[in-house]
């Protein structure tokens, strides 16, 4: 475990800590969720996440497979959708204030906010994809963390998940305890070998 996880003896010494106040439904929010509807809302904010950190994926995907389609049909990049149409949150990310001056009636103003916003937006499609990846690391990482929190103290259920699964992100526990305690026939070292983030 320790191979792939910063600081993990301390954590199979037994410093592992809580990642979190653990407490189901304390909001008016999550009251009103489902797990169902957590999980959806997770996967549909990681995607557009993912989505960001690497915006030419699409357009790159139809180029490859169906050029004569983008060409007639799409055609166009997310950084000219940006340029064309112009974006309020993108705006504000981009100076705050400056989403106001655009929409001015004043037309000395909001031509030279419109001005301003094109002259900063290569700025920003550089830095968003590198921010998103970056966010995206450490959701992952923070996933991982939890997922050792949850074996850790959780054991039995996080096997019965684990034997589900072909790929587990985390080192659990050891392949020789895992053998004797399951029953599956499935090859536990091949399934519980870290597959992210290890850096061995």
């Amino acid at each position: 475990m320790a191979q792939f996880f910063v600081r993990g003896e301390r954590m199979i010494a037994g410093f592992m800590h809580p990642p979190i106040s653990i407490r189901p439904r304390l909001t008016e929010e999550y009251e009103k969720m489902r797990v169902t509807d957590l999980a959806r809302r997770i996967k549909d904010d990681l995607r557009e996440l993912l989505a960001r950190a690497y915006p030419t994926s699409l357009e790159e995907r139809l180029q490859r497979i169906a050029p004569n389609y983008w060409r007639e049909s799409v055609g166009i990049t997310y950084e000219r959708r940006l340029r064309y149409q112009v974006s309020q949150s993108v705006a504000e990310e981009l100076c705050r204030g400056l989403w106001k001056r655009i929409i001015s009636r004043d037309k000395t103003i909001s031509c030279k906010a419109l001005e301003e916003y094109q002259r900063l937006l290569p700025q920003f499609l550089e830095r968003e994809p590198r921010h998103a990846a970056a966010e995206f690391t450490f959701i992952a990482k923070q996933a991982a963390s939890y997922l050792e929190y949850l074996s850790d103290k959780r054991g039995a259920l996080m096997k019965e998940i684990a034997a589900k699964s072909d790929l587990w992100p985390v080192q659990s526990w050891s392949e020789s305890e895992s053998c004797k305690t399951c029953a599956c026939t499935r090859n536990h070292a091949t399934r519980l070998r870290p597959q992210l983030f290890n850096r061995a």
